[in-house]
């Protein structure tokens, strides 16, 4: 691997439990009401002590859903005593109490949530819960109305591909959706319950949309990857990925060891895999303008270093 200054931790992934009240079809963790792992609160609080130390200015708090936990709120309350600046909760909110509401208003915590539906006969279809549209629906329109932030996301699959327009229109309709805003929805990952509901991925060739082109990014994919680059993902038993996509990547386990020792391991084997290591980008000219995604090329069965599956680019070819 290429030598140089590698980014300190900037991302962490608190993967609080892995029990969810929904069973959505694209979960890539397959994460259920059975599931029954709860994240040690001590546990937490140290790794994000630790994560602190090493720079780390995120924290996403996920799940499951992360309200499933008790002591939820002693991890995020942990997290914005020691200064994270950059603190959300990626929640379906459905168990959101108004308690809960404002003690997000009141830390300035952000929200992140995902739509799979315009309506409910689509979006209960794909969390396969009834009620799960109106409750999400009732709780969006009170962060939206105190002025929170807030994020939404739309995965495309076999189940709700049609919807894809309804649910443009519903955003927009209702304001959730940034005025002259993309509507850019993710195709789903082939990779926990998502492996049953994969499509053929429609997004365009990474060259045609994805470029960023600054001094600092070219320089810095020149000497690490562009997305999973000092980001860490920490599931509830404590074992530690490069990215909540790359499951089967495990660098550690912090039960055991520290937050030092597997960033280590993450600088060593993830961080550093530029596109000059990938097949087919190694020979791409606009390698250093484009982002990248190792865990897709994984979960689509092509190795750490094979190519990237949304791009057709063929740099060799001659038309």
């Amino acid at each position: 691997m290429k030598t140089g200054t590698v980014p300190m931790l900037e991302f962490l992934w608190l993967e609080v439990t892995n029990q969810c009240n929904q069973k959505c079809i694209h979960c890539y963790g397959g994460f259920c009401p059975l599931l029954k792992v709860f994240m040690d609160v001590r546990i937490a609080q140290r790794t994000l002590k630790e994560a602190r130390q090493f720079g780390c200015e995120r924290v996403q708090f996920v799940g499951g859903e992360p309200f499933m936990h008790r002591q939820l709120w002693r991890m995020v309350e942990c997290a914005v005593t020691l200064g994270f600046s950059d603190i959300e909760i990626f929640t379906n909110l459905t168990l959101l109490k108004d308690k809960d509401i404002d003690r997000i208003k009141h830390y300035g915590i952000h929200v992140a949530t995902t739509l799979l539906g315009h309506c409910p006969e689509v979006h209960d279809a794909c969390t396969q819960i009834a009620g799960s549209f109106k409750r999400w629906y009732h709780n969006i329109k009170k962060i939206q109305g105190l002025g929170i932030d807030f994020r939404i996301g739309v995965i495309r699959m076999n189940q709700n591909e049609n919807d894809m327009g309804e649910i443009e229109a519903f955003l927009r309709r209702e304001g959730l959706l940034l005025e002259g805003g993309d509507f850019e929805p993710d195709d789903v990952r082939p990779v926990g319950r998502g492996c049953s509901n994969a499509i053929e991925p429609r997004i365009p060739m990474q060259y045609g949309f994805c470029f960023t082109v600054t001094p600092q990014f070219f320089h810095q994919a020149r000497m690490v990857n562009p997305c999973w680059r000092g980001e860490m993902a920490v599931t509830a038993e404590g074992d530690v990925f490069p990215c909540v996509f790359a499951r089967e990547q495990t660098v550690g386990n912090l039960k055991q060891g520290s937050v030092k020792s597997v960033v280590q391991v993450l600088e060593r084997q993830y961080w550093n895999i530029t596109l000059d290591y990938v097949e087919r980008c190694r020979d791409c000219e606009f390698r250093y303008a484009c982002m990248d995604c190792r865990a897709l090329s994984i979960n689509f069965g092509l190795g750490l270093y094979g190519q990237q599956p949304r791009c057709k680019y063929d740099p060799c070819s001659n038309e």
